[in-house]
């Protein structure tokens, strides 16, 4: 496979993570709004992590898009 190719399958890749860590966080959030003290702190813990890695995955994203666009 050629570079392109394998970059341009890496974009679509990172695409769904974002998309299901979208999701994740949207159901810890829902979770969250249904638990009390504790829970709900490490819940929202979680939601933090998840929000961090969703910026991460986003960022990787357009980067690995970029690259992909160059090799055009």
């Amino acid at each position: 496979m050629s570079n392109s190719t394998n970059l341009a399958e890496a974009v679509v890749l990172l695409r769904e993570t974002r998309y299901n860590l979208l999701i994740a966080n949207l159901h810890i959030t829902a979770a969250a709004t249904r638990l009390t003290g504790a829970r709900q702190s490490r819940s929202r813990e979680l939601g933090e992590k998840i929000a961090d890695c969703l910026a991460f995955a986003e960022r990787l994203q357009f980067i690995v898009y970029g690259d992909w666009r160059a090799e055009q």
